[in-house]
């Protein structure tokens, strides 16, 4: 009986092992968190290239997924717009505590060519819908809030 205990109890203890090696739901609240604390802006917008300026106003820095996503409304639809093949983006960015950052995305780098007229949402950090009209005067729309808080695992698990 003695043996059967001793069992049970080497089995408890590295069953409780295992358990505290898994990760801490309260690390990714955290996360999330800082990413609530970056704004993320669009400075300038026209068929050639977009200007981001995140700024981190957390006091811890803010690690994010290095890439983007754009889809471009059609037909009431949003449709996805691939980049062009052998496009690779870093896994992890950082920014820093209090931090700012300016990102500049050539769109011919990534889909081939420039943009046209149309209305687009771009995902980098956070979600922001710009427009680029006739005359090529590009504005950026109100924010859409349905998915404010884009985390960098989430994104690679759905475009990559």
């Amino acid at each position: 009986m003695n043996k059967y205990i001793r069992l049970l109890i080497v089995f408890t203890v590295t069953m409780m092992m295992f358990i505290n090696e898994c990760p801490n739901i309260e690390a990714e609240e955290s996360a999330i968190t800082r990413l609530q604390k970056v704004n993320v802006e669009i400075k300038k917008v026209n068929e050639e290239y977009i200007e981001i300026i995140l700024v981190n106003t957390g006091k811890e820095y803010c690690p994010y997924w290095g890439g983007f996503t754009l889809e471009k409304l059609k037909r009431k639809k949003w449709q996805y717009k691939s980049h062009i093949d052998g496009i690779a983006f870093r896994k992890t960015e950082t920014l820093a505590a209090n931090g700012t950052k300016i990102i500049r995305i050539k769109w011919k780098d990534y889909y081939g060519s420039n943009l046209s007229e149309g209305k687009y949402r771009i995902r980098l950090i956070k979600e922001k819908m710009f427009d680029i009209d006739s005359e090529c005067v590009a504005k950026q729309l109100r924010d859409f809030k349905a998915f404010d808080i884009v985390y960098s695992w989430f994104e690679e698990s759905i475009y990559n």
